[in-house]
């Protein structure tokens, strides 16, 4: 099995000593999640979480996401931010710390121009001119003129004229109309160092909210709380949403593509405990979103620099318009930025999304759709307070600084977010979101018989399209669907059940077009390979309701 963790270098990654050969092959994740090397006096690990999942889960870290086996790196710097596997400063952190305060009094004009270009920036893009004072930690606090000219107001600049005379202005003045004032052109891109590494730009990249620290015993509980909770002890699921994680983490410049749908009906069940910790993760770059206008409306300007998007209890069913909105936001290289009363243009899109609901129908699934990763979170420890105070204890104490290095560490080679799993949340999505005609299908497969007519008609027989129309037609009625047209009818039953043939029917000399309509299991094949899903036919039907008659009039 291909390893997707490091292989750590020699120089980072010793040989374990001759008297000690099987350190080598002790699991790290094993021996953590079995308290090893780390009592937990408020817990006891054996009990909440049996020996037999806890080697299960070191397994699918060790085998199905690298070996772990082997020695932890050496603990990065804590004062920079980890990109990939790469380390980089923060943006303008040294600099910003070492330059001089500013304060008023009087300065020649060297010296108020580079204090001046140290504290502040004007940036000039497609969204217009803009004053931003550069705080201590290289982040930008956007300023009116007004504001800018509070600040600095106290500040005058001394010149000389040709004439050797000295004439005092103010800062404002100064630096505004001086020709080498700190101006820049503003981009986003998080695959470049952060900050004014670059001359005449300025990236607005601040980096991750915190440093990246080698470790296993404070990220433990969440690394359970993922495997158990909101995987349900699924070993594909985890590995899949494990690597979705390491993947947004490792490429927060390129768009996933997918989105992970994380659902309940009940509330506290910790479904929302992923989307917190990315958001800390992701600080400045996160954005929680609670209405769909928010997310997909104008006046956006803010998305520009989002990264993770944790979208709260929105409801995409039903709501055709702003779920084809939403799929195009998924997979769109660029998103259309607008300032109120101001421009409009593209940016790349670098966001990966979160999905947090308590509705059943969360997301409109369409066929053959590979945007979602949906799953059903357990409820086995809704508001337990003792799996959630413990958690969010370690996630305090240095579990998301942990959970980040993991992240970024992980070997994901040629691996990308699109190549999703299809899970059975998924598919019932899918189901739900499927038009009427499909919805009309699989009411006949769970009733065994073709229903919406004035009275049932057997399956697995050939039936004229004029009944098969008046069938379906009935069922919309009743159910008060929208139904599709006549000739896509016919096309999605041409797609499902094969061409249609010619009936010959006693004493007619008519012959209508009819279709050979298959058995319910038959039928349910049918219709999942149509909606993308695969072929799971159920096992058990009921039988066929008495006094239905054959429609077969050849």
């Amino acid at each position: 099995m291909s390893s997707l963790f490091e292989d750590l270098r020699k120089e980072r990654n010793p040989r374990p000593p001759k008297d000690n050969p099987a350190a080598s092959r002790t699991s790290v994740l094993g021996n953590a999640f079995q308290g090893s090397g780390d009592s937990d006096p408020d817990e006891d690990w054996l009990a909440r979480f049996p020996k037999k999942a806890a080697i299960t889960f070191a397994n699918d870290l060790s085998s199905g996401l690298g070996n772990l086996s082997s020695p932890l790196p050496q603990p990065v710097e804590s004062a920079g931010y980890l990109r990939g596997n790469q380390l980089s400063q923060g943006p303008q952190q040294s600099s910003a710390a070492m330059r001089a305060p500013l304060r008023g009094g009087v300065r020649s004009a060297a010296d108020a121009l580079a204090l001046l270009n140290a504290w502040f920036v004007i940036l000039v893009g497609r969204g217009g001119t803009r004053i931003a004072q550069i705080n201590s930690d290289g982040t930008l606090s956007y300023l009116s003129q007004a504001d800018f000219s509070v600040l600095v107001r106290n500040i005058s600049v001394s010149l000389i004229d040709n004439k050797g005379a000295t004439t005092f202005v103010r800062a404002e003045k100064f630096w505004l109309e001086h020709p080498d004032r700190n101006q820049r052109t503003p981009i986003f891109d998080p695959a470049e160092k952060p900050g004014a590494a670059t001359e005449g730009t300025y990236n607005l990249w601040h980096g991750f909210a915190v440093p990246p620290q080698r470790g296993w015993a404070k990220q433990r509980r969440l690394l359970r709380h993922i495997h158990v909770i909101l995987c349900k002890r699924d070993r594909a699921k985890f590995k899949y949403l494990m690597r979705w994680l390491a993947w947004t983490i490792q490429n927060p410049h390129l768009p996933a593509g997918t989105v992970i749908v994380l659902k309940s009906r009940s509330q506290g069940t910790g479904k929302s405990t992923l989307s917190y910790v990315m958001r800390d993760l992701f600080g400045r770059h996160a954005r929680v979103f609670d209405n769909k206008e928010r997310l997909l409306g104008r006046f956006n300007a803010d998305l520009e620099t989002v990264c993770m998007a944790c979208a709260e209890e929105m409801v995409w069913a039903g709501d055709r318009s702003a779920a084809d909105a939403l799929k195009s936001f998924i997979t769109g290289d660029t998103i259309t930025i607008e300032f109120k009363n101001g421009p409009r243009w593209d940016v790349s899109n670098r966001i990966h999304m979160i999905m947090t609901t308590n509705h059943d129908h969360a997301v409109q699934a369409g066929v053959s759709d590979r945007r979602f990763f949906v799953l059903e979170v357990s409820q086995e420890k809704g508001q337990d307070a003792r799996w959630f105070g413990p958690l969010y204890q370690d996630l305090g104490d240095g579990g998301r600084e942990q959970f980040l290095w993991l992240l970024q560490n992980l070997n994901l080679k040629n691996w990308h977010p699109r190549n999703l799993p299809k899970t059975e949340e998924s598919k019932a999505q899918q189901r739900m979101s499927a038009d009427s005609m499909a919805r009309w299908l699989q009411s006949c497969i769970e009733a065994d018989a073709l229903v919406g007519g004035l009275s049932p008609i057997s399956l697995n027989a050939t039936i004229t399209s004029e009944d098969l129309r008046k069938a379906y037609a009935g069922y919309c009625n009743q159910h008060k669907a929208f139904p599709v047209s006549e000739n896509v009818f016919g096309r999605q039953l041409t797609a499902m059940f094969g061409a249609p043939t010619r009936m010959t029917i006693s004493g007619s000399t008519q012959r209508p077009r009819a279709y050979n309509i298959p058995d319910s299991v038959a039928m349910e094949a049918a219709l999942n390979r149509y909606l993308g899903l695969n072929d799971r036919p159920s096992s058990e039907r009921r039988p066929a309701a008495e006094g239905i008659e054959s429609h077969n009039r050849a």
